[in-house]
């Protein structure tokens, strides 16, 4: 009886692990079927031809070839495509190419080899699942080319089934045995037998490479992760160190835990320095108890958003931070992200104090305003009635330039009151409430224009009005603005026979320009900057009168509308002034 059934001494071998024994046999097989070993599997010859029945019913093998088959989705493919080596060893092609055939169902590479030099040349080139080999060959024996190939590593446990029709002596199997042989098969050859004793040996070189493939993609995997982690934790720690706000993380007990640089470029302190103390000792005292309470609200498990408190420099002043933080309660900790928002806060004190002195100053102004509507009209008005009783009262005992002085000192003074009321009106216009609503300025202008041909009948005026204008404004202040534009335009082409006013709009993106447009005197360009200036005036008094307050009110309108105003104009061919009600639209010079 062979002392070395054949399959267990294969399983142990390709497992690179000396085969454990119990009861005579290798460990892992529980029986076998009185078929199988008369197949050869467990006896010295085959007691007779056995079916392929017969060997399946080996309950060992079957569980194994089972166990080989249930294999991972992800691995089955692989079957598909690879195949695996056997090394076909004999010194007679015949009997080669009867083996070849009969594996050649197997669907494997079959490497054929006519001596033990040439089996071990393929060994050099080749992985094999399996070795048949013929034990007598001229040259070098079965038994000699098994004795080299176990001392290179890499086949050193390579299964090797010897082929023989001679001796089948107890030593002759030690002997194989001893040098590393799973299996003998004689002549003559059984086809099923030979193709499934190979198989398993081919199942069990695709098992091993299915179990590389998994370790290897199960390897894969797991560095996929661990590398997307530290990719992850990097990303965070870049962005936890480079961010500008004060990031951190402390402990329900008042400590911080984590700080990122930030917090040294705000306040000074290095990072030890910070977390050797209790956070709340660099809290403004003033805004200490509003800062408990709000750690109270932590602690509770609730967030806090949008607080605000003091931080204690190194340099002994104080900066203004927001939080807003959120609490780990299992992991007793606070997520916390602070804003420096000290120069906001900076900004708005200086803006409340700009407030308080434009309040001052819109007191003083009224005052002076109150001063200027009754103080310095009271004695004008005196200055006026008095000179103009003298030229009625007492006309005829005043010689001729006397009636001229006097004369004088009336029109000075009616300018003066002129002026006085043209300035209270200009303070009016920058402190009026502004109302913004539809507006339909074609109409107003119409109106305007209709006002001002009344009150001048002698001036002949072509008077055109673009229809459908209108916007959101306030309709009183809009009135001050056309009164003013389309009375300087009637007043200064009113020495023009072919007199020509126009109100438009220009249709550009991304606003809207409306214009009054005339023919009339026009000026330089070269003074145009002195135009919205109060009391600036570019033509003389004598040529075309006015206080010079006009356009300098209507500034102080289009400004309070968020638009501006500007002209184009050249001596002698008119003048169009421009304005915007919005600070969206780009029209006009830069």
């Amino acid at each position: 009886m062979w002392r070395l059934p054949a399959l267990c001494m294969a399983a142990g071998a390709w497992g690179k692990r000396e085969p454990q024994w119990s009861d005579g046999g290798p460990a892992g097989f529980r029986s076998v079927t009185p078929g199988f070993a008369g197949a050869g599997f467990a006896g010295a010859g085959y007691g007779g031809r056995a079916s392929p029945a017969g060997i399946c019913r080996l309950s060992g093998i079957e569980e194994m070839l089972t166990d080989l088959c249930r294999v991972p989705k992800e691995v089955k493919s692989m079957d598909a495509q690879k195949k695996v080596n056997i090394l076909l060893v004999d010194d007679n092609p015949d009997k080669l190419l009867g083996i070849e055939n009969i594996l050649s169902s197997l669907g494997q590479n079959l490497v054929k080899a006519q001596s033990g030099r040439e089996a071990l040349r393929a060994l050099l080139t080749y992985e094999f699942a399996v070795v048949l080999m013929d034990v007598r060959m001229p040259g070098m024996d079965g038994f000699e080319t098994a004795a080299l190939m176990r001392q290179r590593e890499k086949s050193v446990y390579l299964p090797i089934i010897f082929i023989t029709s001679a001796d089948r002596s107890e030593t002759h199997l030690a002997r194989g045995y001893s040098l590393g042989a799973v299996d003998y098969i004689y002549a003559p050859i059984v086809p099923d037998i030979l193709r499934a004793k190979v198989e398993v040996f081919v199942e069990l070189k695709l098992q091993r490479e299915r179990m590389r493939l998994l370790e290897q993609r199960e390897h894969e995997r797991q560095l996929s992760a661990v590398t997307e982690k530290l990719e992850e934790e990097v990303k965070r720690n870049r962005f936890f160190s480079l961010s500008l706000d004060l990031l951190c993380i402390a402990g329900i007990d008042g400590f911080f835990r984590q700080l990122n640089p930030s917090w040294e470029r705000t306040l000074g302190f290095s990072d030890q320095e910070l977390k050797a103390r209790p956070f709340l000792e660099f809290v403004h005292p003033e805004d200490r108890e509003a800062t408990l309470r709000e750690m109270e609200k932590l602690q509770a498990g609730e967030l806090v958003i949008d607080f605000e408190n003091r931080y204690l420099t190194k340099d002994g002043s104080w900066r203004w931070l927001v939080w807003n933080c959120a609490p780990h309660t299992e992991a007793q900790l606070i997520y916390a992200v602070a804003h420096d928002i000290t120069g906001r806060k900076r900004a708005d004190a200086a803006l409340a104090e700009k407030k308080v002195l434009l309040e001052v100053v819109n007191q003083e102004m009224g005052a002076f305003n109150y001063s200027v509507a009754h103080d310095l009209r009271a004695p004008l008005r005196s200055i006026h009635g008095f000179s103009q009783a003298l030229v009625e009262d007492f006309a005829d005992q005043l010689p001729p330039k006397a009636q001229d002085y006097l004369n004088r000192v009336c029109a000075a003074a009616g300018r003066m009151g002129d002026l006085i009321d043209a300035l209270l009106h200009l303070g009016q216009f920058g402190r009026a409430e502004l109302i913004r609503r539809p507006v339909d300025l074609s109409n107003l202008a119409r109106a305007v224009g209709g006002e001002l041909a009344a009150n001048h009948p002698a001036l002949q005026v072509e008077f055109h009005v673009e229809d459908g204008l209108a916007a959101q404004a306030d309709a009183k202040l809009m009135r001050v603005v056309l009164e003013n534009l389309l009375g300087n335009a009637w007043k200064f082409t009113a020495r023009k026979p072919d007199a020509r006013v126009e109100f438009g709009v220009l249709h550009k993106a991304p606003g809207r320009a409306y214009f009054v447009r005339d023919n009339g005197a026009g000026f330089d360009m070269a003074y145009a900057s002195r135009l919205f200036t109060p009391f600036q005036r570019l033509h003389p008094e004598s040529e075309f009168s006015g206080t010079g307050i006009g356009l300098a009110t209507v500034q102080r309108v289009v400004a309070r509308h968020g638009g501006r105003v500007w002209v184009e104009a050249a001596v002698g061919q008119g003048a169009t002034v421009y304005f915007t009600l919005d600070a969206g639209t780009n029209e006009g010079p830069k």
